[in-house]
């Protein structure tokens, strides 16, 4: 696995180290620099949209139950097809 560069984004985030991307063999001190701003950049781009509510509804929720005359048609419908 290769290395990574960890880094802090400033000193009020440094509960929070990042590691976006490998280090490679060419890296210098300006190439990384420059990778770290545009990280960043991009993180606060993020921040500063707008949010989008959800639904009122939840993403996920119990199926409903379909009526008993369903149930009972499609087993009528399986056993007449197996005869």
């Amino acid at each position: 696995m290769p290395p990574w560069w960890w880094f802090y984004l400033g000193e009020r985030d440094r509960s929070t180290r990042y590691a976006p991307f490998a280090a490679s063999p060419g890296d210098t001190k300006k190439s990384v620099q420059a990778r770290i701003i545009q990280f960043y950049a991009e993180v606060q781009a993020i921040a500063a949209r707008p949010v989008q509510p959800r639904n009122q509804r939840p993403a996920w929720h119990k199926p409903a139950i379909p009526p008993a005359g369903a149930v009972v048609a499609t087993a009528e419908a399986a056993a007449a097809a197996n005869d």
